[in-house]
């Protein structure tokens, strides 16, 4: 392997790595969603709309660091965001095969407004990574 070649089989690694990733977080994602009643973890009960906000804001940076690997940071950012929120639908509607479980429309929103915290983050991350602004 030449020096050209170890960036790019490195990249591909790790882009690996970030599909994987993503996949595993989307099925744990979809067992929440189904299970009919999630345990707090250590004990700490939180608002569903945080829970809610804070597991897609996950996604949405696991989306975005996949796709802007892949296409540019603002096309990775709009799939990350319309893929989280579609993403979030679909498992609000899976909880209609479960009879303990019920879609909400607030879920959903959590899902939505997570997301968008979380890539606007992750653009300010990339843009500041790839010398894109000259703030300290």
């Amino acid at each position: 392997m030449t020096n050209r070649e170890a960036p790019s089989a490195a990249r591909a690694g790790s882009t690996g790595l970030l599909v994987a990733a993503n996949l595993v977080y989307a099925m744990a994602l979809v067992l929440l969603a189904y299970i009919p009643h999630v345990p707090a973890p250590l004990g700490v009960r939180v608002p569903d709309v945080v829970a809610h906000g804070a597991a897609y804001g996950l996604q949405a940076l696991l989306l975005l660091a996949l796709l802007s690997r892949l296409t540019s940071p603002v096309v990775g950012a709009l799939g990350a965001w319309l893929g989280t929120g579609a993403f979030g639908g679909l498992t609000e509607l899976v909880q209609f095969l479960q009879p303990t479980r019920a879609p909400q429309v607030s879920d959903l929103a959590a899902d939505c407004v997570g997301a968008t915290v979380a890539v606007a983050l992750g653009l300010a991350v990339l843009a500041r990574s790839r010398g894109g602004t000259n703030a300290p």
